[in-house]
């Protein structure tokens, strides 16, 4: 096994975008659905989260709705 390589980087960008957007897609759409990430109370996962949104507003990744 061995790790794709790449000598440009701006190929892999629609990928990350891609796989970036699934992600957030999938945290929204399971919290829509109840109130924490990993169960009926809150865990480690949900602040693991939102450590990782909040990387994620920082970068200007997220898209805020009004």
């Amino acid at each position: 096994m061995s790790m794709e390589t790449c000598d440009d980087s701006s190929s892999l960008d629609g990928y990350i975008a891609k796989e970036i957007q699934l992600d957030f897609s999938y945290i929204e759409n399971t919290l829509s659905k109840r109130s924490y990430f990993a169960g009926d109370c809150l865990s480690a996962a949900d602040i693991m989260l939102t450590i990782v949104l909040e990387i994620a507003e920082n970068l200007g990744l997220l898209k805020v709705e009004k």
